[in-house]
């Protein structure tokens, strides 16, 4: 399950899910405005022994141009590198692969954060928000 959380795998209007697992995960994370879905994904496949996973569409996803992922790129980054940052003490027990496969998606999530800085012009802030991956690869503490 490793992989689908690196490959982020999904969006939770397609997930299916017993009503009793939901709400054994607490649900939905109500102090994010962004990844608040990706957020309830990793912790279902680090609290899960299986999961199914089909490549036909299920449902359609559509970014509005006013909505928050597009209308501030930086803003919108900065949130799921926090949003990702709070599962570091809930995976810190996690299955290896859960916790590799989290280890990559939060690299790639600075590494886009790193890039929306870098095309703002905010070329310190976008080395220092891609410094704790560089140092977590440094050290191996994947």
């Amino acid at each position: 399950m490793g992989e689908l959380i690196s490959g982020y795998f999904g969006h939770t209007s397609t997930l299916s899910l017993p009503r009793e697992k939901f709400l054994a995960l607490g649900g939905y994370p109500r102090s994010f405005s962004i990844g608040e879905d990706m957020h309830l994904l990793i912790r279902l496949c680090a609290d899960s022994h299986k999961a199914g996973v089909t490549c036909n569409p299920m449902g359609i996803y559509y970014v509005h141009d006013s909505g928050l992922i597009r209308s501030d790129v930086v803003k919108a980054q900065i949130s799921t590198v926090e949003t990702l940052s709070s599962l570091n003490e809930v995976l810190k027990n996690a299955p290896a692969p859960i916790r590799k496969g989290f280890v990559s998606l939060m690299l790639n999530a600075r590494f886009d954060l790193a890039t929306a800085l870098i095309k703002h012009g905010q070329h310190l802030k976008a080395i220092i928000s891609f410094l704790p991956s560089l140092i977590e690869s440094f050290h191996g503490t994947v």
